[in-house]
């Protein structure tokens, strides 16, 4: 398929609406059933939301992470997707637009929403809204240096190769529990946001 073809046909998997939900796993149900424990705690949790954008400007498209600050709060120097928490009566999606832009300088008219994820809870507090979305022709990013180091490109096709998705005990607060990990190029991309990533996959082909 062309590029174009790709991304209609990603479009036609994803809700057009947010949805209300937290994010259950097909290929890993053990993992899914641990998330559910977020349920009550879900009206305690920041409404937040990220985006995953899909550059279709080259040969093939490619997703942008975003290698966060060692000196931020949040999980510092992991790789993530632009995003951040809801503010006053922004939609969501604006929340996820604004972000991007505000973080990596992606000018919102570049910005051509394909649809939502699942709502993703994290450990640090949040209850996330995953938007896809399309990035429309080239862009120079400008980096929010306070918060991002850098960016990492990764071809879509690589993410969505499950050979790629592993799930990998780690040690937290004195307890051990496993976690998404997708290893690209030296990078670890590695908990809830290698967790979006799986949840994507299997929205489209499971």
């Amino acid at each position: 398929m062309n590029n174009k073809e790709i991304i209609d046909s990603i479009e036609t998997k994803l809700s057009s609406e947010p949805i209300s939900e937290i994010v259950t796993f097909k290929q890993w149900p053990d993992f899914g059933e641990r998330l559910k424990h977020f349920v009550d705690e879900l009206p305690n949790l920041r409404s937040a939301s990220v985006m995953i954008p899909i550059v279709t400007s080259g040969d093939e498209p490619y997703v942008i992470f975003t290698e966060r600050s060692r000196n931020m709060t949040n999980h510092p120097g992991q790789i993530s997707f632009p995003g951040g928490g809801q503010e006053g009566t922004e939609t969501l999606l604006q929340t996820a637009i604004r972000e991007a832009e505000e973080e990596i300088g992606l000018p919102q008219n570049q910005v051509r929403p394909l649809g939502y994820l699942h709502r993703y809870p994290t450990i640090s507090a949040f209850q996330v809204t995953i938007v896809v979305a399309e990035v429309i022709g080239d862009f120079t990013p400008k980096l929010q240096t306070e918060e991002v180091v850098s960016l990492i490109r990764v071809p879509l096709s690589y993410l969505m190769d499950k050979d790629n998705h592993k799930l990998v005990p780690i040690e937290f607060n004195d307890e051990k529990i496993r976690v998404a990990e997708i290893n690209f190029e030296g990078n670890r991309i590695w908990g809830a946001t290698a967790g979006m990533i799986v949840h994507l996959y299997e929205t489209l082909y499971l």
